[in-house]
């Protein structure tokens, strides 16, 4: 299926599975552990690949006709396509970091008024 090997050229399960990793080191250290378990199995259950592939692929084929991804896929089997696939995940860790220290920085002034 045209969808699924979108999704695999695109490495959107590392995507997918970084945000689960990263929300999991989010949980402070002082949770209790087993807070921290059922924190991580919430996680797990609703961020993590398996949770949302099916979401993922439907919104792909809602938003993409079969030639752009046919292009894509094209491109992202190219030794360039290699490459810019790769950073996916680094880039979508920064941006995730990215919004989650403006909202922090957001939160605190806020409150601060």
């Amino acid at each position: 299926q045209l969808v699924m090997e979108y999704l695999t050229v695109s490495e959107f399960q590392k995507v997918a599975d970084s945000v689960a990793a990263n929300s999991i080191a989010q949980i402070p250290n002082d949770t209790r552990p087993e807070q921290r378990a059922l924190t991580i199995k919430m996680i797990k259950r609703t961020l993590s690949w398996d949770a949302t592939k099916d979401q993922v692929a439907e919104l792909v084929a809602n938003t993409y006709t079969k030639q752009e991804l046919e292009a894509y896929i094209s491109f992202a089997k190219s030794p360039a396509g290699v490459r810019f696939s790769g950073k996916t995940v680094g880039f979508t860790n920064g941006l995730s970091s990215i919004f989650r220290n403006n909202n922090i920085q957001l939160m605190k002034e806020l409150s601060a008024q």
